[in-house]
């Protein structure tokens, strides 16, 4: 209603405002660390050149902002709770297929998958904001926000170290 301050502590205060951010410090870092390692992934598992390797990156990046609009409208539609559930549905198939994918096109079906998954739950957070916290939806969107660009920063080392410990990069 016009006050920050109170905006911010009463979505601090909001024990749903921290489960969303958990769900979008997942997805939005979650995208990032995957765009930032697919380049490597393509090089060393299928020998795509770098140049191969960044257009194939950049052309499947671009799924997860579609999806992201698609899944407002979805949201919309239907409740952002049901498409958040298929978004994590979409992230586990993506997922599964990828960790058994032998080829580079069964591999670009299941990161697609995957990223078409974390646009939709990138979208549906940010829907369920005025359901869940409805005084103070500006404060509660910042920290949601905030908190996702941190997964930016969060998700990539940690899954560079855990392909570390796998011994594939």
């Amino acid at each position: 209603k016009g006050n920050t301050k109170v905006s911010l502590i009463t979505a601090a205060k909001n024990i749903k405002s921290w489960a969303l951010s958990i769900i979008y410090f997942s997805a939005f870092g979650g995208s990032l660390a995957l765009t930032s390692w697919l380049p490597f992934f393509w090089v060393s598992n299928y020998g795509f050149s770098i140049i191969k390797a960044g257009v194939v990156t950049g052309l499947l990046s671009m799924l997860s902002p579609i999806t992201r609009i698609i899944g407002g409208r979805l949201s919309d539609i239907y409740r952002a709770e049901y498409i958040n559930m298929l978004a994590l549905s979409l992230c586990i198939t993506g997922s599964l297929i990828l960790s058994f994918s032998l080829s580079s096109s069964i591999s670009i079906i299941g990161i697609g998958i995957m990223l078409s998954g974390i646009g939709l739950s990138n979208s549906s957070v940010f829907k369920l904001i005025p359901v869940y916290i409805n005084g103070a939806v500006g404060g509660a969107a910042g920290i949601i926000g905030g908190i996702g660009a941190i997964g930016g920063f969060v998700i990539p080392p940690i899954l560079g170290y855990v392909v570390n410990i796998l011994g594939k990069n």
